[in-house]
């Protein structure tokens, strides 16, 4: 008797994990076999949200959830000149999640014909309606070879904007522009009040150089007649040298 009641018991035991395995497998092919339901867009300014759905809906429409390959999704949304990088995920399945982030303007690089030409930082240049009125961003100069930016120059020009940027807000005003000499690959900046000439040098020891301007600038310059000065050299180690 007691032998029959545990045969049935484990015979329930097996059905009852074959329920539970089948409602698992029944359950996930449901899933897979859905479409997303809804999609939610954020990060999103100068590109419109029906830009990217005229984009994304067609790619939905075709393939349910198992099918839907967010990588592939990934590369055709950041092939929109003005998204930098699209972040998608999946949301309680059905719910797509895409997050972007939009190339911004970081500088004015005036080229060799004299025209002026929007950057964002990697060197990506911006349609100009886009950022109507007058920017207060640092201009570049020299860093145009033949059609194309040098990316030397350009890589030189980001570190020193980054530095101003991160020793002082104020000290990044000061700047008005960055001039690439391409002979010696060497920078110069030139100041918005009393065009005074800041020789950098080699985009080496930038951080350093910049702590030394900034010293010199707040600290220092209050006690100088900045319409006799010409030049702060920043090519030393550990000084400025006023000419």
């Amino acid at each position: 008797m007691n032998r029959t009641k545990s045969k049935y018991w484990v015979l329930i035991l097996i059905l009852l994990l074959v329920f539970i395995i089948s409602l698992g497998y029944y359950s996930n092919n449901w899933s897979i076999d859905r479409q997303i339901a809804k999609v939610n867009i954020s990060g999103n300014n100068l590109v419109t949200k029906e830009e990217i759905m005229a984009l994304v809906a067609p790619v939905l429409s075709k393939v349910s959830i198992g099918q839907l390959k967010l990588s592939d999704l990934k590369r055709k949304l950041e092939n929109i000149p003005l998204i930098y990088q699209a972040i998608i995920s999946r949301k309680n399945d059905d719910i797509l999640e895409i997050k972007v982030q939009e190339r911004s303007l970081f500088a004015i690089v005036v080229a060799d014909d004299r025209n002026t030409l929007y950057i964002d930082k990697s060197g990506y240049i911006l349609p100009k309606n886009l950022f109507p009125g007058m920017h207060d961003l640092i201009i570049l100069r020299n860093i145009q070879n033949g059609k194309f930016l040098d990316s030397s120059a350009l890589s030189g020009c980001v570190k020193i904007i980054d530095a101003l940027n991160t020793a002082s807000d104020a000290l990044s005003c000061v700047i008005s522009e960055i001039i690439y000499n391409g002979i010696n690959n060497s920078f110069k900046l030139m100041t918005s009040a009393g065009n005074i000439a800041v020789v950098m040098g080699k985009a080496e020891n930038i951080e350093d150089k910049i702590k030394r301007l900034k010293i010199f600038w707040f600290m220092k310059m209050v006690n100088q007649d900045a319409g006799k000065i010409k030049y702060i050299d920043l090519r030393w180690a550990d000084r400025a040298i006023i000419g």
